[in-house]
């Protein structure tokens, strides 16, 4: 249940937002928390859509527009839905459009509407998109109007909420979503409804005996065409012209036709319909058509002041590594246990087990998408070896098609139907492309315009669908040399589009150790991690690795570096052990490369292993520079100190003749 609190949250500020700028009057509905209805009951009919009775024991009736007592309201419960009350009071009604048990609520009412746009052609009225992507289309109500609160208008999936009624406004949570406005409040009042639409949610208008006109995939539903049809009696004339003449612009067009067969209608209207008004309804219809038609053909830039995007904090799947709503990318060479490390996080992500690191893992559903492992002989066994619930773990075999061909799955061509499949299965947490590059379709992976054209409306789906994508990628070869950012297969988009991205790597000192490291992270600082591969499973180290990534790139012929390196370390060893951690923070501080450090502990014989769970480093029983044995005296840092006392400062050699 959700528990008293000392802020009100967004949806509070919404709720005050929505009092004193509009005017509707607000109550709290209980929210929804790990997809249970916040009022406690495990099997709540009404999930999220009923008011708090505690607070509001008169449910919508108690609706305010006080300030002082929403407040008071969202201060108690912070995460309580916003419930709108419709009618008189708040001067609005509206039109519901459910999408239930297949049926599709907004398409029916675009076959209602007189240009077959429906719920589109509202563009200059608030409106918002439901959490269970629905749609609330927002009209301004008269002192007088007859519009009341009711259901299955004409036999459809189209609501109307009005007097006696209340809506479910966003910021609000729904088991599948979160609603939110798609033209806001703020910036446009509500209109007043057409006579469409009155005629609809009065129950006015007449729309039996109908049948269907299909063009180009746009349905109008209309008795006859304006030839045929015997004309209609007082108060349905205008919703059936309407119809009529929507009807004939899509599947004739504009034509000089038009007006005289609409007036000719008009007059087979009893009583007759004035010629005055039919011109005036056809030559609205004809304007709205032109605008639509250019609209199609000539782009808009949307332009939205940040004064009307709300603040939001980072989602984490992983906390600082792996981000809910974002594209992610892990690298590696072949071999190195890429898709063993993204297979134990699916099967973390399946059970709710903790991270390697310690965070929390919220469980949920994994879609795992693979070209390069069979799902019965390779994915499942491993993930049995990691303990999944593989209930939780779906294997995406393809995209089947109308004529029951089982298609391959690409990324520039099947994403709407993937979007559908996550909407449909719910409390997806993450998908997994491996490689992504395998489901690139027909596009050119060495392009960046052409990369960035299929991964940002991935990465859009991640946002809309609040789940983490991850690709897995391979690395270039014979390219050590450059940077990690750049050695990720195909273009630098993959890593440009994608907010972070981590390379698994083999630790060059210990062939059976790999390294988990960050490559390019936007949304947080978090540090590398190393494990190992044992018996089919993924076994983490505790310790953070700190080592940066282009340091296990570093290479040089010259021996001065390693020299000076090798002189530094046994400086630090020489008093007794010291952590591994301890030494990486130094040597980075000093700038000493990684790859250097360790060659230079190679060398000189440096042992480690682990001490109360830390590894450690042990000094060597002497240092060799240039072929020749010196004393650990004859190298002298300027201001340094012992790594258990302080940080070392710059690293500075100075020759000394030998003892």
């Amino acid at each position: 249940m959700i528990k008293p609190s000392n802020r009100i949250g967004k949806t509070g500020e919404a709720a005050i937002s929505l009092a004193g700028e509009r005017g509707w009057l607000v109550f709290p509905i209980w929210g929804v928390t790990d997809g249970k209805c916040g009022c406690g009951d495990g099997d709540c009919k009404s999930v999220g859509k009923h008011p708090v009775a505690k607070l509001v024991p008169n449910w919508f009736k108690q609706a305010t527009t006080d300030s002082t007592l929403i407040q008071r309201w969202w201060t108690a419960y912070p995460e309580a839905n916003l419930g709108v009350r419709t009618g008189i009071e708040s001067g609005i009604f509206v039109v519901d459009l459910d999408r239930k048990n297949g049926i599709d609520g907004p398409r029916q009412f675009a076959e209602l509407s007189p240009d077959s746009f429906g719920y589109d052609s509202f563009d200059d009225t608030p409106k918002a998109v439901t959490g269970s992507d629905g749609r609330h289309i927002v009209f301004k109500l008269a002192d007088n109007s007859e519009v009341k609160n009711s259901s299955k208008l004409a036999g459809l999936n189209i609501d109307c909420r009005g007097v006696g009624g209340y809506v479910v406004a966003p910021p609000s949570q729904h088991i599948a979503g979160e609603y939110r406005w798609e033209i806001s409040q703020r910036y446009f009042e509500p209109i007043d409804p057409p006579d469409w639409i009155l005629e609809l949610v009065t129950g006015k208008g007449g729309t039996e005996g109908t049948a269907e006109i299909n063009s180009d995939s746009v349905s109008f539903t209309c008795r006859h065409d304006l030839k045929s049809h015997p004309g209609s009696p007082e108060g349905e004339r205008n919703h059936t012209l309407c119809q009529l003449v929507g009807a004939y612009l899509v599947t004739i067009g504009l034509t000089n036709d038009l007006i005289p067969l609409a007036v000719a209608w008009g007059r087979r209207c009893k009583p007759a319909y004035s010629e005055k008004a039919v011109r005036k309804t056809v030559f609205g219809l004809a304007e709205k058509h032109a605008r639509q038609d250019q609209k199609k053909a000539a782009p808009k830039a949307i332009l939205l002041p940040y004064s009307g995007i709300e603040p939001q904090t980072v989602k984490w799947l992983w906390q600082d590594r792996i981000a809910i709503g974002k594209l992610t990318i892990v690298s590696g060479d072949p071999g190195l246990g890429k898709t063993f490390v993204l297979l134990d996080i699916t099967a973390r992500v399946s059970r709710g087990m903790d991270f390697p690191d310690g965070a929390k893992c919220q469980r949920g559903k994994v879609i795992f998408l693979t070209a390069e492992d069979g799902a019965g002989d390779t994915i499942r066994p491993r993930l049995d070896a990691m303990d999944a619930s593989v209930e939780n773990v779906f294997h995406f075999e393809g995209i089947r098609s109308g004529n029951d061909v089982l298609d391959f799955f690409q990324l520039d061509k099947h994403l709407t139907a993937l979007r559908e499949t996550i909407s449909e299965m719910g409390d997806v947490r993450l998908f997994v492309l491996d490689p992504i590059t395998a489901f690139m379709g027909d596009t050119d992976s060495h392009k960046n315009a052409d990369v960035r054209r299929v991964l940002a409306p991935l990465a859009k789906l991640a946002e809309e669908q609040n789940i983490a994508v991850v690709g897995i990628s391979h690395q270039t070869k014979g390219s050590a040399q450059f940077k990690a950012i750049y050695r990720t297969m195909g273009s630098l988009a993959f890593v440009a589009a994608a907010r972070a991205a981590w390379a698994v790597v083999k630790d060059p000192d210990d062939d059976d150790r790999r390294l988990f490291l960050p490559v390019k992270n936007n949304l947080a600082d978090a540090k590398g991690l190393a494990y190992r591969l044992e018996d089919g499973r993924v076994v983490w180290e505790p310790d953070p690795v700190l080592v940066s990534i282009d340091d296990l790139s570093e290479s040089s012929p010259d021996d001065g570096p390693k020299d000076e390196a090798k002189a530094w370390l046994f400086g630090q060893l020489e008093q007794g052990p010291v952590t591994a951690n301890a030494i990486q923070k130094a040597s980075k501080a000093d700038g000493i490369g990684f790859r250097t450090l360790k060659r230079a502990k190679k060398e000189l014989g440096v042992m480690s292993k682990k001490v109360d769970d830390a590894w450690t480093w042990f000094p060597p029983p002497q240092l060799e520079v240039g072929g020749e044995k010196v004393e650990p005296e004859s190298f002298q840092f300027k201001g340094a100190k012992s790594l258990r006392v302080g940080t070392l400062g710059p690293l500075e050699r100075q020759k000394a003749n030998p003892v």
